[in-house]
C-alpha cells in the first residue's frame, strides 16, 4: 500500500511578510471607504474585491468618526444599506465610474487601519503559496525579501503572473537585474470626466520601489533613481517622462556614482588594502602557541600575546603627539590621520622626525 506524503503548508517568514505588506500598501495605496474600481466592482482598502454582499457584510466597517476620532462599528443592517447604496450608484453610473475619492460620501463608511492590515495579510497568505508554486519552492526561498516583495507586488497589481513569463524566469534564476527590469509593469489608469480610462501612465514611484527593492537599493536614494534611469536610457520618451516626474533626475545622473554604487562583475579582484597603522599594531610575526601546563586530551592551548613593535623613544613621542587633537584646524585637512597610516608610513614619519627634532614636524608637511 502506497503512503501519501502530505506536504506541510508554507509559512512566509515575518520579515518577508512585512516587506510585501509595505510594498503593496505603498504601490497600490489604501482607500479605506467602499468604491467602484475600473470594472465597476465594489472594492475597499488595498484593492480588496468585496463585490458580493456576503463578503461586504463580513467587513468590520465603521461609521465616519468626527474630529479624526475612530467611528463606531456599523450594525449588520447599516452595512447592508451601505452595500445597497453602492449597487445603486453603480447602476446610475452605467459603466462611467469615477475616481475612488468620489465615492467617499456614498456610504459614509470606512475600514480601520488594523482591519486593512489584517485583510492584506490574508490576501498575502492566500497569494504567496501560488506565487511560490509557479516559481518553484527552492528558487523562491532563495530570493531576498525585497525580491519577493517586488514579485508579489506585480502579482497583486495584475492579478497573476501568467502575463509575466520573463519575470518568472528571472526569479527562477535568481537574476536580480532581470527581476528589477521585468517588474516595470505597474501603471496608473487616467480617466476622463466620464470616468472612462483613456490611457495608462507609468507609476514611477511604484516602478522605482519594485526596481530598487529587487536590487537591494534604498528606495528614493540617488543610487536608486540612477539605476532606474539607466534602464530607460535608450528610450528617450520614457526618459523624458521620468525627468518630468522627477525634475532633479538629470542632476543625479550628471553626478558621478559613489564607489559603493559601482558594481562591475567583470572587474578584476583588487588586492586587500594595506593593514592600517594603529597605536597598537599587530606583530609581523605569526602567532605562536604553547600548551597549558598539565594539558590533557582536550588540546587546549594558550596563545602568546602579540608583540607591539618598538619604535624607540623618538618614535613613541611623535606618535603620542600626533594622536592628540591638533591645535590648528588646517592640520585636520592637510595631514593624513595617523590612525589610518600603514606601518611603513609611520616609520617614514618617525625617521623624518628623528632628523628634525628641533622643528615642528607638521610644519614640514604644510
Amino acid at each position: 500500500m502506497t503512503k501519501t506524503v502530505q506536504q506541510s503548508a508554507y509559512t512566509l517568514p515575518d520579515s518577508a511578510k512585512t516587506a510585501i505588506r509595505d510594498r503593496i500598501g505603498k504601490n497600490e495605496g489604501v482607500i479605506p471607504h467602499p468604491y467602484l474600481d475600473s470594472k465597476g466592482l465594489i472594492t475597499i482598502g488595498v484593492g480588496f474585491n468585496v463585490d458580493s454582499k456576503a463578503d461586504f457584510l463580513k467587513l468590520n466597517l465603521r461609521k465616519n468618526g468626527e474630529n479624526g476620532q475612530e467611528g463606531p462599528l456599523m450594525t449588520a443592517a447599516e452595512k447592508s444599506d451601505a452595500y445597497d447604496a453602492m449597487v445603486k450608484k453603480r447602476t446610475e453610473e452605467n459603466g462611467n465610474h469615477k475616481a475612488a475619492e468620489d465615492y467617499k460620501k456614498v456610504t459614509k463608511a470606512y475600514l480601520g487601519d488594523t482591519d486593512v492590515n489584517t485583510r492584506l495579510d490574508q490576501e498575502i497568505a492566500s497569494r504567496v503559496p501560488n506565487i511560490r508554486k509557479k516559481i518553484g519552492a527552492e528558487p523562491w526561498d532563495k530570493l531576498t525579501d525585497g525580491q519577493k516583495a517586488t514579485i508579489a507586488a506585480v502579482h497583486f497589481n495584475i492579478g497573476n503572473l501568467d502575463g509575466s513569463p520573463k519575470l518568472v524566469e528571472a526569479a527562477k534564476k535568481g537574476d536580480a537585474a532581470a527581476i528589477a527590469r521585468e517588474s516595470h509593469t505597474i501603471a496608473n489608469k487616467v480617466k476622463n470626466a466620464k470616468g472612462e480610462v483613456i490611457r495608462h501612465e507609468r507609476n514611477w514611484e511604484a516602478e522605482m520601489r519594485n526596481h530598487c527593492g529587487a536590487l537591494g537599493l534604498e528606495a528614493y536614494s540617488d543610487a536608486c533613481w540612477r539605476s532606474l534611469a539607466a534602464e530607460h536610457k535608450d528610450k528617450p520618451e520614457e526618459q523624458r517622462k521620468l525627468e518630468t516626474f522627477h525634475p532633479s533626475i538629470q542632476k543625479i545622473l550628471d553626478e558621478p556614482a559613489k564607489p559603493e554604487e559601482k558594481k562591475d562583475a567583470t572587474a578584476e579582484p583588487q588586492p586587500p588594502p594595506a593593514e592600517p597603522f594603529s597605536n597598537e599594531p599587530p606583530s609581523s610575526e605569526p602567532p605562536t602557541s604553547e600548551a597549558h601546563e598539565g594539558d590533557n586530551a582536550s588540546g587546549l592551548v594558550e596563545m602568546k600575546p602579540k608583540q607591539k613593535p618598538t619604535y624607540g623613544a623618538d618614535g613613541e613621542a611623535i606618535l603620542q603627539k600626533l594622536l592628540q587633537p591638533l591645535a590648528r584646524p588646517a592640520y585636520e585637512v592637510a595631514v593624513k590621520s595617523p590612525g589610518i597610516w600603514t606601518e611603513e608610513e609611520a616609520k617614514t614619519v618617525i625617521g623624518d622626525y628623528t632628523m628634525r627634532k628641533s622643528h615642528d614636524p607638521m610644519g614640514d608637511y604644510l
